[in-house]
């Protein structure tokens, strides 16, 4: 008996994704993650997988673990050539997504994050800068101790003056020229492919 399914896959704007995957790899492969690490940190590791990545074959590459974060998403949706995904949604059309499974499985489907938008609920954070870093993390054992007698109505007034989204703090490194110039060789057809995912939801729309 054969057995039909339907896939789907979210594609990102390569170059916003760059920044995360970099998060991702500070986090799951270094014992410092980005919203520990100063800004000359970020822009050494930034230099370093730049530097990695340009020396890989530009044809369909299974990256190593520690640099899988930053496959080309083509690799996902595409196998020699060939679309083997069916359904292609940007990450800024989520809704559209969710219609389409509500309509699949014939049950509405409730947003998760008390209002959030996906983009909202998935935004990375770091510290204001690094005096607050290091401050911060010096007194590490007795803010943990204050964080957890605190209640989360005091807790978030305290976040948000010592967090700003990382794509804010971040932005002159994930921004620079030589960055943006790497991202439009090395995902040349992830960029292809985002345009063409974003220009039929805007036809749908």
């Amino acid at each position: 008996m054969t057995v039909q399914y339907w896939s789907f896959a979210v594609i990102r704007d390569p170059l916003t994704r760059f920044g995360s995957s970099v998060s991702q790899r500070l986090k799951a492969y270094s014992d410092q993650p980005i919203q520990k690490r100063s800004l000359e940190d970020v822009r050494a590791v930034i230099g370093e997988t730049i530097d990695y990545l340009s020396r890989q074959p530009q044809e369909q590459y299974l990256l190593p673990p520690e640099y899988i974060h930053f496959q080309k998403q083509v690799d996902y949706v595409d196998l020699d050539g060939e679309r083997i995904v069916d359904s292609l949604y940007s990450v800024e059309d989520i809704d559209l997504l969710l219609a389409d499974v509500a309509r699949r499985v014939g049950q509405s489907l409730v947003e998760v994050g008390g209002g959030k938008t996906a983009l909202q609920a998935n935004r990375a954070v770091v510290f204001r800068n690094d005096l607050m870093r290091r401050v911060i993390e010096a007194a590490r054992p007795v803010t943990d101790i204050v964080g957890k007698v605190l209640p989360e109505s005091a807790k978030q007034p305290i976040r948000d003056r010592v967090y700003v989204p990382r794509d804010r703090r971040m932005k002159a490194l994930f921004e620079s020229e030589h960055v943006h110039e790497f991202i439009r060789d090395y995902y040349a057809d992830d960029i292809a492919l985002y345009q063409q995912v974003s220009q039929r939801a805007r036809r749908e729309a």
